[in-house]
């Protein structure tokens, strides 16, 4: 199943529990909008699911119920149908309306208990005009996947256990992962999780052994739940930093495809997206050796080695690298260094989740400077506007204009 449908399931199904943030109703309802046939098929098998419910109906009292649905439907006509054809409006707007008295039923115990017809369907429904003009930053969220193949979606899930396997608990901690043993005894073969983010998420993860890992958007780790053999091997994508647990006798390996990073303890940033054309790994602390194709080099604290390209291209160690650009995601900005047009609009697409668009030729400029990535997505356009590129959103595209 598609990671989007999983999620889009999800948030769903905690709306329906009443369990979502302001920020995460107006995502859903972003995503609906955005992805019309998937929300159309995920809507119906909502309704379908609930049709018991609909034939025999709970006991409701009139005006709670009355103001629930009159404020749904409210919010549904208001959200823009993105994409969609006129055609398929009235499937869509059926199905999302039957859907509707289906989470009236799920949730009326909540309400009659609170009284109140609990203002986050007001909040966090989605304007038209700002779906539009606007796209929010990206926020702490992402998915687990368990040795089962089962996800579990850590986008506002309550802390404490949310995972048990074997003798090691799975601990969510506000926007921390933590992996702790809950026994002495180890077990006989490795046990593998993935971690993962999606586009416009980011979230921290402590290993078994204590290491430390944080993940920009769009990123993944696959590592063992405990590490039983004399090497701790982790795998990843897009952009990690960790910060490894110091132990002599299992040296800690990173694989990304070709390349691989062994270290003893230390800390250092892997970027790995695959719309790069490069692998860059930047060391800030201790050693560490990039291998790639049987060619090995030591990176000293302040060194960048780039890996890439061509099977037999050799590593390539860069000495003058500015720190505070590499590690600018981690601490909560965007931090531009001669970059070009594309490379900014790959960092935008992957934390506001928006597809780029270019009308036209490529304009060719140079970026400097940093903007804090808690912003909308508009205020961080405006100043790249500053440059005289002129741009434009429409629903999750962003739209280069010539």
């Amino acid at each position: 199943m598609p990671t989007e449908e999983i999620y889009l399931r999800n948030l769903l199904q905690a709306y329906i529990q009443n369990s979502l943030s302001p920020q995460q109703t107006e995502e859903l309802f972003l995503r609906l909008n955005s992805h019309p046939q998937l929300s159309e098929k995920l809507l119906k098998e909502l309704a379908e699911s609930y049709e018991d419910k609909m034939s025999n109906p709970v006991p409701l009292k009139e005006d709670i119920s009355q103001r629930m649905l009159q404020g749904l439907l409210t919010k549904i006509n208001e959200a823009p149908v993105i994409s969609m054809k006129q055609s398929n409006a009235g499937n869509w707007k059926r199905w999302i309306a039957a859907a509707a008295v289906f989470i009236i039923v799920g949730s009326i115990a909540y309400f009659i208990t609170d009284r109140q017809p609990k203002t986050a369907i007001k909040q966090s429904a989605v304007n038209s005009q700002h779906v539009e003009k606007d796209v929010l930053p990206g926020f702490d969220g992402a998915i687990l996947t368990t040795a089962g193949n089962n996800q579990i979606i850590l986008d506002g899930a309550a802390n404490g256990i949310v995972n048990k396997e074997g003798n090691t608990d799975v601990i969510k901690r506000d926007n921390q992962l933590v992996y702790k043993e809950s026994s002495a005894a180890i077990p006989d073969i490795e046990t593998f999780n993935t971690f993962s983010t999606l586009k416009g998420r980011k979230f921290q993860l402590i290993l078994s052994d204590g290491t430390k890992v944080w993940l920009d958007a769009a990123s993944s780790i696959t590592y063992p739940i405990a590490f039983t053999g004399t090497q701790r091997k982790v795998k990843t994508t897009g952009q990690v930093y960790f910060e490894v647990a110091k132990d002599p006798a299992k040296p800690f390996i990173v694989d990304i495809g070709a390349t691989s990073i062994e270290v003893l303890g230390t800390h250092f940033n892997v970027n790995a997206y695959e719309d790069e054309n490069t692998i860059k790994t930047t060391l800030l602390e201790g050693m560490i050796k990039i291998t790639r194709n049987n060619r090995s080099s030591l990176l000293k604290p302040g060194q960048q080695a780039v890996t890439g390209g061509s099977a037999t291209e050799s590593i390539k160690v860069n000495n003058a690298v500015d720190l505070d650009a590499v590690m600018a995601w981690k601490n909560g900005l965007f931090q531009f260094t001669g970059a070009d047009l594309t490379s900014v609009l790959r960092q935008l697409s992957r934390w506001y989740d928006v597809d780029i668009v270019y009308e036209g030729k490529i304009p060719r400029r140079e970026f400097e400077g940093k903007i804090g990535r808690d912003l909308n997505l508009s205020q961080v356009l405006k100043v790249l506007e500053k440059v005289q590129v002129r741009f434009r959103i429409e629903g999750t595209k962003l739209i280069v204009q010539p």
